[in-house]
């Protein structure tokens, strides 16, 4: 007996160790269905820019504080500062002027590590009664996933008409104002957004891939891998067959020259680590993939929710 509970035991720490050190790796269910992390950033207009938004409309921010403070109290959600974030790509050079208001965007999302955007606009409004001023606020929410662009839904939240300046107060007050189901409109609004999460989380999150062959290439999608003895186009099928959550890839495209891959379906948590996983995951897969196939080279390139592989 005392021989069987030390087989016992010593059966549990290794089960323990190699669980630990990732050897029977598996993603926990709940990492699927974890509540998403959000930045809270401006929606811009025609002719207005991220960069200056701020400063040129201060009523911003009072708005982007004043969701980020709901998220953090009420919700308990991981947020991530807009001013912050962008100060800190605008000193590593990632951000430059020279960019246009699109180029500028698409850095800011590509180097955030929040799952979801809230895009923001946030309008005061005046109504004068006789000598004075009743003042009100629109909120337009948004919701985005980052990785992929989807949309997870909008909401308009408005506070009551009140004599008073203070624009934090009348913020705090569109965000609580009951919707016709009875709730906080900003509640609202999250929880259409979680049900959208908890369907991507189920389903993957998805992006599209765009296999091309360089201009200046000898090869094609027929050439003969060498180091996997097949053509490359079904080389690439494998890969994707074998990354793909539950095999979820749609091929839209397949030629000599390119291989247009529609929606590629992703789990945010990596089954042979447990880690969450984005499209940067992605990318760095299949860069590392194309290191490993020596008589072949690969460029890669991402924006929202595509990577792009130019293949020489």
């Amino acid at each position: 007996m005392k021989q069987l509970r030390t087989i016992i035991t010593i059966t549990f720490i290794t089960l323990f160790i190699l669980k630990t050190h990732g050897v029977f790796a598996q993603c926990d269910e709940d990492l699927n269905v974890i509540q998403p992390s959000i930045m809270v950033l401006p929606r811009t207009n025609a002719g207005e820019d991220l960069r200056t938004i701020i400063d040129e409309r201060p009523e911003i921010r009072v708005g982007i504080s004043r969701v980020t403070t709901y998220l953090n109290e009420n919700h308990d959600y991981q947020t991530y500062d807009f001013e912050t974030k962008l100060k800190a790509l605008i000193r590593a050079g990632v951000i430059t002027d020279t960019q246009t208001k699109s180029e500028v965007k698409d850095a800011l999302l590509k180097n955030i590590p929040a799952d979801i955007v809230m895009e923001l606009d946030f309008m005061p409004i005046e109504q004068r009664v006789g000598d004075r001023v009743k003042n009100q606020v629109r909120i337009v929410l948004e919701a985005n996933v980052t990785a992929t662009g989807k949309n997870m839904g909008s909401m308009i939240c408005e506070s009551n008409a009140r004599y008073t300046p203070d624009l934090g107060a009348l913020a705090n007050n569109a965000l609580k104002f009951k919707t016709d189901n009875d709730v906080p409109c900003a509640d609202e609004f999250l929880n259409d957004m979680m049900n959208d999460w908890a369907k991507i989380s189920s389903g993957g999150q998805s992006l599209t891939i765009d296999f091309s062959i360089d201009k200046d290439s000898d090869k094609d999608m027929n050439y003969i891998v060498e180091s996997k003895k097949d053509r490359l186009r079904y080389v690439i099928e494998d890969w994707l067959g074998e990354n793909a959550l539950r095999d979820g890839y749609k091929i839209a495209m397949s030629t000599e020259n390119k291989v247009i891959v529609e929606d590629f379906r992703f789990s945010k948590c990596d089954p042979n680590t447990g880690k969450r996983q984005s499209t940067t995951d992605i990318e760095r897969k299949l860069d590392r993939f194309f290191i490993r196939l020596d008589d072949l080279s690969a460029t890669l390139t991402s924006s929202t929710g595509s990577i792009f592989v130019k293949i020489k």
